[in-house]
């Protein structure tokens, strides 16, 4: 077999085999949205679809432009290589425990109505049993009131732990934060005000995916925490920990969230 016809059956291997990737991963975010609409649902489709927009400029760039050719599969084995490099970081840390501290920082997530969502309330179960194992514990809940919720996510998350059990006197609101950037900046000033000194050990709780960032964060803003998991919903964690990719990407760009 000659070298052409080589390339030629190695470029028809891999568009093959890229096509079939792209269409699994659009497939799997219209059976998400099937089940309720979240922009958290699109990052398959967004590497998806991005596959696909790869493999035909390539085609054609190999056709007309070989050498432009070249530098394009170059970057998209680089993009490869840092994906599989940061999603090993992020999956790495997902899973933290820790047994004890003084104050829990719950990190606020998105509301359904009045209540937690399915995230928030996966996080806040984490909290509750750390809380009833470590009663001497503050507990700050952070989250403000988006545009589409009808309570900002402190309340509701406080609310959420006083119902199971969790006294009123052990909770701090944090409720003017929009990201985990203002949620660990925002729950920091209220720490140190209740402690009136810095010599305390503090918890975060977060799903798996967002552990590693989060924890980022908290070091960036000043607070040396622990990070404490909390599951995520099995049907997404795929998706979440694509975001988390882009997210990672984003915040060491820009400094933010």
């Amino acid at each position: 077999m000659d070298k052409e016809r080589k390339t030629l059956l190695t470029k028809s291997l891999f568009n093959i085999v890229a096509v079939v990737i792209a269409a699994c991963l659009i497939f799997n975010t219209i059976m998400l949205l099937m089940a309720g609409i979240d922009s958290s649902k699109l990052f398959s489709a967004l590497f998806g679809f991005g596959l696909l927009i790869f493999v035909f400029l390539y085609d054609n760039l190999h056709k007309k432009k070989k050498k432009l050719a070249k530098i394009a599969m170059i970057s998209f084995i680089a993009f490869l290589i840092s994906l599989v490099i940061i999603e090993g970081i992020v999956i790495s840390k997902a899973n933290q425990k820790t047994d004890s501290g003084d104050v829990v920082i719950v990190l606020g997530a998105g509301l359904y109505g009045n209540s937690p969502g399915p995230l928030l309330k996966k996080r806040l179960d984490t909290a509750y049993v750390f809380l009833v194992e470590n009663p001497q514990a503050l507990c700050v809940v952070s989250g403000g009131q988006g545009p589409d919720e009808v309570d900002s996510e402190a309340n509701v998350m406080a609310r959420y732990l006083i119902s199971k059990g969790i006294d009123n006197d052990r909770i701090i609101r944090e409720d003017k934060s929009v990201n985990t950037l203002e949620n660990f900046t925002f729950s920091k000033i209220l720490i140190d005000e209740y402690f009136g000194h810095s010599n305390y050990q503090s918890v975060y709780v977060t799903n798996t995916f967002h552990v590693y960032r989060s924890g980022l964060i908290a070091k960036e803003v000043g607070i040396e925490s622990q990070g404490l998991s909390a599951p995520a919903i099995k049907s997404s964690e795929f998706n979440y920990f694509l975001r988390e990719y882009c997210a990672l990407i984003f915040h060491w760009l820009f400094r933010s969230q």
